[in-house]
């Protein structure tokens, strides 16, 4: 319906009075909270124009009304704040409040309603997607150099007769040539890193998986075996009440920004395997089934963990062999790494003292945890502690005076450190790290075919992408804008472990090293101990000797006490020298310098009671000692 100007002015001029009178508070309400509908109750309305007939007309033709209701609840919001809309934009007006008759079921929705105003009472079943319209289109054509726009309106359009939905031809033709714009533009960078664990069954790949869920802030868990490729990728599925085709996003695009984590790899299937290749190497999902084309990003992270074709790993055959899976799928994991179940006494030792005290240990909420948090669970703002306290339960005995004293961070810590490095440095590229890079990877290519036993990973193009990828996540860890050549020799020693196996090498090596260590001392026990049977029972008693967990108290560590007052002077004297000078951090020498010489008087400190109290501000979390140095947090 074609509305008269005159008439809808006049409209819009009663409604800005409507508004100005009873709805001024609700319009800057909703300025303050960024709305952009107005809903007015229908008994305003009734009680405004009650000596008019405007009130009924607007319930039984609501169509010659509402573009002026619009218009002025539009102006009366620019009168408040003009800056609030932006060009085009308009505050639309929603009705409430009682309709008497026109308060009606779907069961009572009759044809004497069409066009009126009505309000219908039901349950909500289904609510389909929300469908764009165009409204209003603007071409340039290059030719003429100028700009032409057009309005679409249909049936439900307040203002004006319904028009066409043809767009101009002419204009078209000249918007084919928009792509070339493009062709200068940098292609996006593939900054994601996939990795495969492949290895005997009970090495904690699983568990691996579990804390790499812990720790990133969006991450999919699910399993080969219960996992098909449109599971993987997305699905087309049909509404079984319309009929309707309609796409269900996989956990690929569901994890976009993020990371899957795929346990037990090699139980897919080969088709649904293929489904992920182009996910793992265009980091999209293009779908082309019933009538529906689409492209979904699913820029993510791979973290696959596989068990071997035979069941163990068999250090018989080549690495290929042990994997069974097809080089075009191994190329576009970036890192494959062979975890093999280690018989070594050692190492057996310190896994079943981490997994008893994992057992015993329990945090304050009553979970088992490294730092007390709860997995999947809702984080705090603020500050946390960058390393974990030590617990006894949790972490075992100290280590001796001399020792690298390990250090764990926490949790939220990480979390935040790696949010950080992903999205706020993007390092650049150096010229002296291309070189280093170019010329490794020439080299890798030469020596792929040398080797006794093969690599794990093809070297394609993609190991050379796989280096950059490297390279870049090594600065972004030091939160560096510049990619240099220290960090294209860390990605290429990481690349080499991971490609050359070198885990195998050192276990071949450990065990012919004990081979000759057993032969020596079969050789040697004879001729050192044949007349002198107690030492051989002496020798076999501290060889047979359980070194458990017994915390004995170290030979050169600082077994005095030092009392509160000393304490006190030395944080006191320590800290006014490292604000007043502006230092970050110290040498230990220097500390023992400057506690000695300020004041302190005759009671001087030694060396191994600074260094005691160094350790209780480390264990506070207010400094951190490393390589004899003193850092402040």
């Amino acid at each position: 319906m074609d509305v008269p100007e005159e008439t809808r002015l006049r409209h819009k001029r009663d409604f800005i009075q409507f508004l100005e009178n009873i709805y001024m508070d609700e319009i800057k309400a909703l300025v303050q909270n960024k709305r952009h509908r107005l809903i007015v109750n229908v008994s305003d309305i009734h009680t405004h124009f009650r000596e008019s007939e405007s009130s009924s007309r607007i319930l039984k033709n609501p169509i010659e009304y509402m573009q002026s209701f619009c218009d002025a609840a539009t102006e009366a919001t620019r009168n408040i704040d003009p800056k609030y809309l932006k060009e085009g934009e308009q505050v639309l007006v929603g009705f409430e409040g009682h309709f008497v008759s026109r308060r009606v079921t779907p069961r009572e929705l009759l044809s004497e309603f069409i066009g009126s105003l009505v309000c219908v009472e039901g349950i909500v079943t289904k609510c389909s997607l929300v469908r764009p319209k165009v409204v209003k289109s603007v071409h340039f054509c290059p030719s003429t150099g100028e700009f032409t726009n057009r309005e679409y309106r249909d049936i439900t359009s307040h203002a004006g007769l319904p028009t066409g939905s043809v767009y101009p031809t002419r204009v078209i033709t000249c918007l084919l040539n928009l792509p070339l714009l493009l062709e200068g533009m940098p292609v996006p960078e593939i900054l994601d890193i996939n990795m495969m664990m492949v290895g005997d069954p009970s090495v904690a790949k699983s568990q691996l998986l579990r804390a790499i869920m812990n720790i990133a802030p969006l991450a999919i868990s699910t399993t080969g075996r219960g996992s098909s490729g449109v599971g993987l990728t997305a699905a087309v599925t049909s509404d079984q009440e319309t009929g309707e085709r309609r796409l269900e996003a996989g956990a690929m695009v569901l994890a976009d920004k993020g990371i899957v984590c795929i346990d037990e790899f090699d139980k897919m299937n080969d088709q649904d395997r293929v489904a992920i290749h182009e996910v793992m190497e265009q980091q999209t999902v293009t779908i082309a089934k019933a009538g529906i084309h689409a492209s979904l990003n699913a820029r993510c992270s791979v973290v696959a963990a596989a068990n071997p074709i035979y069941g163990t790993y068999d250090r018989s055959l080549t690495p290929t062999k042990n994997i069974g899976l097809p080089d075009s799928l191994l190329s576009r994991f970036d890192l494959l790494f062979i975890v093999l179940d280690q018989m070594d006494a050692g190492i057996d030792s310190m896994i079943s003292e981490h997994v008893l005290r994992m057992h015993r240990y329990q945090n304050d909420r009553g979970e088992a945890g490294p730092d007390g948090n709860l997995p999947y669970g809702r984080e705090e703002d603020g500050e946390s502690e960058v390393f974990v306290k030590y617990n006894r339960m949790l972490h075992g005995k100290k280590k001796k005076r001399g020792q690298t004293n390990e250090k764990t961070l926490t949790i939220k810590f990480l979390k935040k450190y790696i949010h950080y490095a992903k999205h706020r440095i993007q390092p650049e590229l150096t010229d002296e790290a291309s070189e280093r890079i170019a010329e490794a990877y020439a080299d890798l290519r030469n020596a792929g075919s040398d080797t006794k036993t093969g690599g794990t990973l093809p070297i394609t193009a993609r190991t050379l992408e796989t280096i950059i990828r490297l390279a870049t996540a090594h600065a972004k860890l030091k939160l560096s804008r510049k990619v240099t050549k220290t960090d294209a020799e860390a990605a290429l020693k990481l690349m080499n472990f991971a490609i050359y196996h070198q885990e195998l090498t050192e276990m071949d090596e450990r065990e012919q090293e004990e081979r000759q260590r057993e032969q020596s001392e079969q050789e040697r026990t004879p001729s050192a101990h044949r007349g002198n049977p107690e030492n051989v029972s002496a020798n076999v008693e501290s060889e047979t000797a359980d070194p458990m967990d017994v915390d004995e108290p170290p030979s050169e560590q600082f077994s005095g006490t030092v009392s509160a007052a000393r304490i006190e002077s030395f944080e006191r004297v320590f800290g006014q020298h490292m604000r007043t000078n502006r230092l970050d951090d110290i040498s230990i020498a220097d500390i023992e310098t400057v506690v000695n010489n300020n004041g302190v008087g005759a009671s001087r400190y030694s060396a191994d009671e600074i260094m005691a109290l160094l350790e209780k501000l480390q264990d506070d979390n207010k400094v951190m000692i490393s390589d004899g140095k003193v850092h402040i947090i």
